[in-house]
């Protein structure tokens, strides 16, 4: 069975992601699915303020880069997110 993204229904999936972020109490890895599924849905503006809201939160405490390198790949040209998870990792 294909994820909700998978089949193209990024509306679907933006709903099902935004519920789950709230349920796990902005979880990093939740948040980064979300701007994935927003940047995927070309939701660019609410995408990149997820991104900023986990650099923030990198900059206090620990988050996983993949949180925020999933809606990087999917915002910026592929060479500026491979150049980032370069330095990042």
């Amino acid at each position: 069975m294909q994820s909700r993204p998978a089949q193209g229904r990024f509306e679907e999936a933006v709903s099902a992601l935004r519920t789950s972020v709230q349920l796990s109490i902005r979880l990093p890895m939740r948040v980064g699915a979300l701007g994935l599924a927003l940047a995927l849905n070309r939701n660019t503006m609410e995408a990149r303020s997820l991104l900023e809201r986990l650099e923030t939160a990198a900059a206090r405490a620990y988050v996983p880069p993949t949180s925020r390198g999933w809606i990087i790949f999917e915002l910026l040209a592929d060479f500026a997110a491979l150049e980032w998870a370069y330095i990042e990792l």
